[in-house]
C-alpha cells in the first residue's frame, strides 16, 4: 500500500474533525486506515444497437480512486470531466454516468481513460461497440486452407446490428453454396481457391440498411491423397501368416509407404491403385498403416490391431515343490503350485493332478493353479495346452511325491553283499542304494578305526578303492521331508595287496 496516500487520508480526516470541534482523544478513535483499490477502467452502455438520432447512457464501472475521466465516443466527440464537473456544461453528470447522442449512422469505437489521485491512468477501448443505422459484415473462419473435403466454420463478427445474413461460399460446383445463418458451416468437396461473400441487412430502423464484405481468395482447398485400406483373406492364423492388402487412393499422390507393424516398411513409388502381400513370421498383434504422399500433402490411414499371428504351442510346466511330507500331526495337506510355462500362443490349459482331480484354466498369463494333496502317494501330472494352431500334451510319471513316513535305507555292491568282498588297490566298486522313499543320499567309508570319509551324494556312485589295505565299513544315510534313515555295512570290503588265484 502507498504510505503517502494513507498519511494524506489521515491528515485530511484530522483537519476536518478539528474544524468540527472534535477533541484529540476523539480523533484517535475516528481515524481508520484507507485501503487502496487497484485502478482499472471499464464501462457499459444502455444500448449498443439503435437508430439515429440515438441517445445512449454510458456507465463508468471503473475501480480505484478516480478524479479524472476522458471519454471518446468514436464520432469525433471527446469529453473530459473532473470530480468538480464537466468542461462542457451542457452535459449532465448523474453519479458516474454520462449521456451522448449519436446523430449519424456508423459503427463506433468507444474508449474511456481514468486517472486516480496519484496521477496513474488506465484505459478501456471497446471496438465496434455502438452500431447506429448500420449493418455489419465482417467474416472470420476457423480455418482457411486444408485438404478436401474441407469443412470450414464461418462466423459473422460483430453482428449486433444485423437481422439478415446472406452467405455465398464461392463454390461453383454446386448451387447450394449459400446460407442465411449468422455462423454457418460449409464443406468444400472440390479443390480450388474460393472467394467468400457476406451481405448483411439491418431492418430495425425506418430504412433497410445493408453491408457487404467480399473475402477474396480466402479459402484454399488442396487435392491431397485420400487413401483407403482393405484386407482380403485371413487376417489371423498361424505363422508364417500371409496377409493380402489392397488400397485405393483418391487425389494426387506419387508415393505409398506401408507399415506392417512388425518393424518392416515397404515404399512404393507409383501413382495408381496398389495391392500386395506381407508375410508375418513372428506371433503377435499388428497394426497396419499406409501413408500416401503427393504434391499437395500427405495422409495416413491405419488399421489398429488388424493382424493376429499365432505360434504353435508346446506344453511345459514348473512346480514350487515336487516332494513333501503329509504329517498329520503338522498338516493334513500338501499344497503344490503349478505354473504353465508352455510356449506359443496359449488359449487355455487342462491340468490332471493324478489324484482323480483336474481343472481347466482359461485366464492368462501363467495359467497358474494351487492344488492340495490329502493322501500319500506318487502322482503322475498331465498338462494339456490348447492354442489357435494345435494342442500339446505333457505327461510326467510320478512327478509329485506325497510321503507320510521317513525313508528306509539299504545298500548293495556290484558283487553280492552277503559275503566279504576282497579287492585290490585301484579297483572300482559300484555302490547301489536299495532304499525306499529316499530323495537324498550320502555315502561314507571308514578303514578300521580311522575317521569316516564322505565319498558321494549320488544314489548309485562308483567308489575307487584307495591304497590303504584293511577292512572297510560302508555307511549310507538317506532322507526325505518326513525324516532320515541310516544303513551300515561293517567290514564289508577287504582291501588286500593281491588276490590269490589258487
Amino acid at each position: 500500500m502507498n504510505k503517502s496516500k494513507i498519511l494524506t487520508g489521515i491528515l485530511l480526516t484530522a483537519a476536518l474533525m478539528l474544524l468540527s470541534g472534535l477533541a484529540c482523544d476523539e480523533l484517535t478513535t475516528e481515524i481508520t486506515e484507507v485501503t487502496e483499490v487497484s485502478l482499472q477502467a471499464d464501462f457499459k452502455a444502455s444500448v449498443e444497437v439503435c437508430c439515429a438520432p440515438c441517445e445512449i447512457t454510458f456507465d463508468d464501472i471503473s475501480s480505484g480512486g478516480i478524479v479524472i475521466r476522458s471519454w471518446n465516443f468514436g464520432d469525433d466527440t471527446v469529453l473530459f470531466e473532473t470530480v468538480e464537473g464537466y468542461e462542457n456544461d451542457t452535459l449532465t453528470k448523474i453519479h458516474d454516468t454520462i449521456t451522448h447522442v449519436y446523430t449519424g449512422s456508423g459503427i463506433y469505437d468507444v474508449s474511456l481513460i481514468v486517472t486516480d489521485t496519484g496521477g496513474q491512468s488506465d484505459s478501456e477501448v471497446k471496438k465496434r461497440f455502438i452500431i447506429v443505422d448500420r449493418a455489419s459484415s465482417e467474416i472470420a473462419a476457423d480455418t482457411t486452407q486444408g485438404c478436401l473435403p474441407l469443412t470450414v466454420q464461418f462466423r459473422s463478427v460483430n453482428f449486433k446490428g444485423n437481422t439478415d445474413w446472406h452467405w455465398d461460399f464461392g463454390d461453383p460446383s454446386t448451387d447450394t453454396d449459400t446460407s442465411a445463418a449468422p455462423h454457418p458451416r460449409y464443406t468444400y468437396t472440390n479443390p480450388g481457391v474460393f472467394t467468400v461473400t457476406l451481405i448483411t441487412r439491418n431492418t430495425l430502423c425506418d430504412s433497410v440498411l445493408a453491408d457487404t464484405m467480399i473475402w477474396e481468395d480466402s479459402i484454399t482447398v488442396s487435392d491431397c491423397p485420400r487413401p483407403s485400406l482393405v484386407m482380403t483373406g485371413d487376417s489371423s492364423g498361424c505363422v508364417p501368416l500371409t496377409v493380402n492388402l489392397s488400397t485405393m487412393v483418391e487425389g494426387v499422390f506419387d508415393t505409398l509407404i506401408w507399415s506392417f507393424g512388425d518393424g518392416t516398411l515397404d515404399t512404393v513409388f507409383i501413382n495408381s491403385d496398389t495391392t500386395g502381400d506381407h508375410e508375418y513370421t513372428t506371433a503377435g498383434t499388428y497394426t497396419i498403416g499406409l501413408t500416401a504422399i503427393g504434391p499437395e500433402g500427405s495422409a495416413i490411414i491405419t488399421l489398429d490391431s488388424a493382424v493376429h499371428a499365432y505360434d504353435s504351442v508346446a506344453a511345459s510346466y514348473v512346480v514350487d515343490d515336487t516332494v513333501g511330507c503329509l504329517d498329520t500331526t503338522i498338516t493334513d495337506t500338501m499344497e503344490v503350485n503349478f505354473e504353465c510355462t508352455s510356449t506359443g500362443s496359449v488359449d487355455s490349459v487342462w491340468w490332471d493332478f493324478g489324484d482323480g482331480t483336474d481343472t481347466v484354466i482359461t485366464e492368462s498369463p501363467k495359467f497358474e493353479v494351487l492344488h492340495a494333496y490329502t493322501t500319500a502317494g506318487y502322482y503322475t501330472i498331465s498338462l494339456q495346452t490348447f492354442g489357435k494352431c494345435n494342442t500339446s500334451t505333457g505327461i510326467d510319471a510320478n512327478a509329485i511325491a506325497v510321503l507320510d513316513h521317513a525313508p528306509v535305507a539299504s545298500l548293495s555292491l556290484s558283487d553280492p553283499a552277503d559275503t566279504l568282498l576282497q579287492v585290490v588297490p585301484g579297483a572300482s566298486i559300484s555302490l547301489i542304494s536299495e532304499s525306499t522313499d529316499a530323495f537324498s543320499w550320502e555315502w561314507f567309508t571308514k578303514l578300521g578305526t580311522a575317521a569316516e570319509v564322505s565319498i558321494s551324494t549320488n544314489p548309485n556312485p562308483t567308489w575307487v578303492i584307495p591304497q590303504d589295505t584293511g577292512l572297510y565299513t560302508i555307511r549310507l544315510v538317506v532322507t526325505n521331508p518326513c525324516g532320515d534313515d541310516t544303513f551300515v555295512a561293517t567290514n564289508l570290503v577287504h582291501l588286500i595287496d593281491t588276490i590269490s588265484t589258487k
